[in-house]
């Protein structure tokens, strides 16, 4: 499992994410996830290749809403 260095995550979301209320709820208060997930596309002809997206999810403590947002573009992976 890829660890998050959750003080950059946070420094990042605070510079890019410009509303931070739930788009459901209007809950400001957020959960990071302090790992990194894979989504992985689900096709049973792909042999290989690059057919993941590494996502870091951030929950809505008040209604679960998810916003994942992508680990390379944060810059957290390679």
């Amino acid at each position: 499992m890829q660890k998050v260095n959750t003080t950059d995550f946070i420094r990042y979301l605070k510079e890019n994410w410009k509303d931070m209320h739930c788009q459901m709820c209007g809950n400001g208060d957020w959960k990071i996830q302090a790992a990194v997930f894979q989504l992985v596309l689900n096709d049973e002809a792909l042999v290989a290749g690059n057919a993941n997206v590494p996502v870091v999810p951030v929950i809505c403590t008040k209604c679960g809403n998810t916003v994942l947002v992508s680990a390379k573009v944060a810059g957290l992976v390679e």
